[in-house]
Formats: C-alpha cells, structure tokens, sequence
C-alpha cells in the first residue's frame, strides 16, 4: 500500500504539474475545452475506469492487445495497477495547481520572462514556489485516495495476487472467523489513523497555500 501510493502519487505528479501549466499560463486553443476534457476523470467513479482499462489492457483478449500483439500490455501488474490509479487520481493534483495558478499573480513571471528568463527557469524558480503549498496538498490528497481505494485494487491488483489495505481489510472480513474480524478492524483502524494524519497535515498546507 505504501509504494503503490507514493508511485501513485508520483506518476499524478508528472501527469498534472505540465498539464496545469499549460492549462494556465500557455496560449493553447480552447483551453475550457482542454479543461474539462482533462478534470473529466474527477467526475468518473474509478472502478468504472479500471473496467474500461481491462477492457482495453487485459493481456489476452485486451484491445490494446488485439493491436500490437498478445501479452504487450498486462493490466494485471504493479506498473498496471499505478497506471490505472495515477489516470483518476491526478485530477486532485491539477485540481489544486490549477486553483493556486489562477489566483496567483502573473506579473512576476512575466517580469522575469521580459528580463530574459526561459520559460524553463521561470516555471522552477517563480511559478513553483507560488504554488508549491497547493501541489503537496494535492500530492497528499492522491495519496490518501490511493491508500484508502478498493475498486481498482479489487479489480486489477486482485487476478494479479497484488494485496493493500482495503483489499486485505475485505479478504479477512470475507473469513467469517472471530480472527478474520479482529485482523480486519486493526487494518480499519490503521487506515483510520493514516486518513486522520493526511487531513491533519492538508489543512495546513491548505492554510499555508492561502496565505501565499
């Protein structure tokens, strides 16, 4: 469950922080469009995704599959499984940066840009620090909702005998035995705390994005 949801957490990274800014600060066309195409996953339960990703991925009679061969793609792995998960969860990442990025301040990332500053340069040195509180916020938010998901590790982490929480928490209820019940309301209540210390630590950076 740990690595699963760094990973997780890394991959939404790389996916939301080019897509925010070129969402806010780039001359892209239609970018409403672009927009709504991109937090569309937002309004989509996972489970639902991770059925279309076996759909498309499973590795014997996937679509995917039927095109560049049997077994080229395995939706049934760790890399599958973060995949699925980095696809939902990075709109609460590009969510937050794209908050922070439209209530922030241009002028000074123009101001460097007029100086002669690359685009590059700007990004790292002006517009991340800006919203750097609200990038953790959402990097911990992906975090949380990947730790706490059961849908897409029911669906994908299950055939491939990939276990986190939330699955092992449903594998020893399923027991029915007195020992089952037992493991499975420490596993809840390990997964409560973990929860209760992400929310604790969000509100602050929360707080902190506000007051920048």
């Amino acid at each position: 469950t740990l690595w699963i949801s760094i990973l997780t957490s890394l991959f939404s990274v790389i996916i939301a922080m080019p897509l925010a800014w070129l969402l806010s600060r780039s001359d892209l066309v239609g970018q409403r469009k672009w927009r709504t195409l991109f937090l569309l996953p937002y309004a989509i339960p996972p489970y639902i995704g991770a059925i279309a990703w076996v759909a498309l991925a499973n590795p014997t009679n996937g679509f995917l599959n039927s095109l560049f061969g049997e077994g080229f793609f395995n939706v049934y792995s760790y890399t599958g499984l973060v995949w699925v998960m980095s696809s939902f969860f990075y709109t609460y990442i590009l969510l937050s940066m794209l908050t922070a990025l439209d209530r922030s301040d241009p002028s000074l990332e123009e101001a460097a840009r007029l100086s002669g500053a690359s685009p590059l340069r700007v990004f790292f040195q002006i517009t991340l620090p800006i919203v750097k509180p609200s990038l953790m916020s959402g990097v911990l938010l992906v975090f949380l909702a990947s730790a706490a998901s059961f849908g897409i590790p029911a669906l994908i982490g299950g055939p491939a005998r990939i276990y986190m929480v939330t699955t092992k928490i449903y594998t020893f209820q399923q027991t029915g035995s007195f020992t089952g019940l037992y493991l499975a309301g420490a596993l809840s209540v390990l997964l409560l705390l973990l929860g209760l210390v992400g929310l604790i630590i969000n509100q602050r950076l929360s707080a902190q994005a506000l007051k920048s």
